[in-house]
C-alpha cells in the first residue's frame, strides 16, 4: 500500500511550479495540503497531508538551495547545435561500433548500452550514417536541437545537479527528449522548436536568475 508520505510526495514533485515555491517558503502549507486532496481526490486527512509535506520540506528530495546552484554554474559554458538527428540501432556485438568509429564526421556522439547504440548527428549527415544499417531496424528521430552544458569538477560531483537541470527547463514547459551525460558536458536534446526556452532556462541558472 502506497503510504501518505509516498502520496504527498509524488504529487508534489509532478507539480514543479509548487515545488519551487514550497522549497522557498512561499507556500502556506495548510492551504496546500486541502488543495492537493481536493485536486486528487485523496482519501487521507488534512493532518496528514499536512505532516507529509513537512517531512518533504526537512527531506533530502528538496532541491539544492539557489545560492548554491548559482555558483556551480556561474563559471559553466553552455553551448547550442541545431538540425540535428538522434538514431539508434541494436548493438549487434562489435560489429556496428567498428563501423562508426570509422566515420569522420566533426559533431558526432555515441552512446553504448547493453543492447543498443545511439547515434546523435547533423541532419546532413543522416542519410550516410543510416546506410551504415540497411537492412536493419533503426529507430530515427529529426527535428532536433542539442543544448551542451559544460560544468565544473565541483558541480558534476554534487548531488541533485541534473535534477535541477531538468526542473528548470520543465517549468519553461519543454519536454526533453533525452540527456546524454559524458562528464563534465550533459547534452539535452529537445525539439528544435523548444531551443530558445531550453536556452533560457540554463541562463537563468547561470545568470542567477532564479
Amino acid at each position: 500500500m502506497v503510504s501518505v508520505n509516498q502520496k504527498i510526495w509524488n504529487l508534489i514533485s509532478k507539480e514543479l511550479c509548487i515545488r519551487r515555491e514550497l522549497i522557498h517558503g512561499l507556500i502556506n502549507v495548510r492551504a496546500l495540503a486541502k488543495y492537493l486532496i481536493d485536486k486528487y481526490s485523496l482519501n487521507v486527512s488534512l493532518d496528514s497531508a499536512i505532516s507529509a509535506i513537512r517531512r518533504y520540506e526537512s527531506s533530502e528530495v528538496c532541491e539544492l538551495p539557489d545560492n548554491q546552484i548559482i555558483n556551480l554554474f556561474k563559471d559553466c559554458v553552455v553551448t547550442t547545435r541545431s538540425n540535428v538527428a538522434s538514431l539508434t540501432v541494436r548493438k549487434n556485438g562489435g560489429q556496428h561500433l567498428s563501423k562508426i568509429l570509422n566515420l569522420k564526421f566533426k559533431d558526432l556522439n555515441l552512446v553504448c548500452g547493453n543492447n543498443d547504440i545511439k547515434i546523435i548527428c547533423d541532419i546532413g549527415d543522416l542519410g550516410q550514417v543510416k546506410n551504415l544499417f540497411e537492412g536493419e531496424k533503426v529507430k530515427c528521430e529529426t527535428g532536433l536541437s542539442v543544448l551542451g552544458v559544460n560544468l565544473s569538477d565541483e558541480a558534476i560531483k554534487t548531488k541533485g545537479v541534473l535534477a535541477r537541470i531538468a526542473n528548470e527547463i520543465s517549468i519553461q514547459g519543454v519536454n526533453i527528449s533525452e540527456i546524454v551525460i559524458c562528464p563534465p558536458e550533459f547534452l539535452i536534446l529537445i525539439k528544435e522548436e523548444d531551443m530558445l526556452n531550453t536556452h533560457t532556462a540554463v541562463m537563468n541558472i547561470k545568470l542567477g536568475k532564479i
